[in-house]
């Protein structure tokens, strides 16, 4: 932790010293814009019959204690002899491989307190990553239905067109005889499909875009409407559709 001002919790801050709490810059800057924060009192739950009121005796830089896309908020810490908790985490710095300290920590706090069970041993790394499959699993469900969906329409659009051509065949033949070349053809039966699909991407992108603003809670450092994954999309979308027709131009 990055001290601004004043200290930090000590070991002095017991259960029969006056109440402290050290607060982040955030913290600071919202209760205390234009004063001196240290000293003050802070008041929790003030709407409580009973609020607690704490000496503030140091600033910290902003912290950010809840997962990695979470929004960050104003921080106040506690002692905890004086707000006792009853699950708390403890967060350590090590040296080496922190997850081969994970046994030397158990030991230790067995010896400060038996009864006190130690759990859940994990490194930053992983309650980082552990903080992010919730958007990573949605991430996957939504890919899995947009590339199931992309190859039904693609699907879709192949035998629409096989059966096109198919109906056309005299016509294309009387074309040819008068003397219409290869991609005079080509062009005559794409373009119904080209208007086709420009007025379906047209209605997908009016649905889809505000959609996107609904999951805008579940992207990590990610924007609603990003134009690189709008343009990815547009590129595979248009990629799948040439695939598909492909085969039909080509007979």
């Amino acid at each position: 932790l990055g001290l601004r001002e004043g200290r930090f919790i000590e070991a002095r801050d017991d259960a029969g010293a006056a109440p402290v709490a050290v607060i982040d810059t955030r913290t600071a800057a919202q209760l205390w814009p234009r004063g001196q924060a240290l000293g003050q009192t802070l008041v929790l739950n003030p709407r409580d019959t009973a609020p607690q009121r704490y000496t503030v005796v140091g600033v910290v830089d902003a912290l950010h204690l809840e997962d990695a896309d979470d929004p960050v908020h104003p921080t106040v810490l506690l002692s905890l002899a004086q707000h006792p908790a009853e699950f708390f985490t403890i967060a350590l710095r090590t040296r080496g491989d922190a997850a081969a300290y994970g046994p030397r920590l158990a030991e230790t706090l067995r010896r400060l307190d038996a009864d006190l069970p130690v759990y859940w041993l994990r490194t930053q790394q992983q309650a980082i990553e552990m903080g992010r499959i919730g958007p990573l699993v949605l991430t996957q469900m939504l890919s899995a239905v947009g590339a199931l969906g992309l190859v039904l329409a693609a699907t879709g659009i192949y035998g629409v067109l096989t059966q096109a051509v198919h109906a056309r065949r005299q016509e294309i033949g009387v074309r040819r005889a008068v003397g219409a070349g290869s991609a005079a053809v080509v062009r005559l039966v794409a373009g119904s499909i080209g208007r086709q699909l420009a007025i379906g991407l047209g209605i997908g992108l009016l649905i889809a875009l505000p959609w996107t603003h609904t999951l805008q809670s579940e992207l990590f450092q990610t924007r609603a409407g990003e134009p690189s994954v709008l343009l990815g999309s547009l590129v595979v979308v248009l990629l799948a559709t040439a695939l598909a027709v492909s085969g039909p131009l080509r007979r």
